[in-house]
């Protein structure tokens, strides 16, 4: 089709390159969508007070999809190992030492 081939052809004299995108609340969000850089927009959109439970619970994790997922975070904050897991290390760490 020569019209489209004339178009594509300006379109690349132009510079216009066309990228993923998305809108949250009227404002694009463009480049590699990432869950984590759309679900902050969308929970960034909320009136404090307002947000929903899911960006409470999930906007401070360190993987905010794995939380959504499985509706809670796998560190819930309080660090990578359990309480058990390190008092067992640290009385080891003790008998060792």
């Amino acid at each position: 089709n020569k019209l489209l081939d004339e178009l594509l052809m300006e379109k690349e004299k132009a510079g216009v390159v066309i990228l993923p995108a998305t809108f949250v609340n009227k404002s694009a969000i463009r480049g590699a969508l990432e869950f984590a850089t759309v679900f902050k927009a969308i929970c960034a959109g909320y009136a404090k007070g307002t947000e929903p439970p899911v960006c409470e619970k999930c906007s401070a994790c360190k993987d905010e999809f794995a939380c959504v997922v499985n509706k809670k975070c796998s560190t819930d904050g309080t660090g990578a190992i359990s309480l058990s897991a390190f008092a067992a290390t640290l009385g080891a760490m003790m008998f060792c030492f």
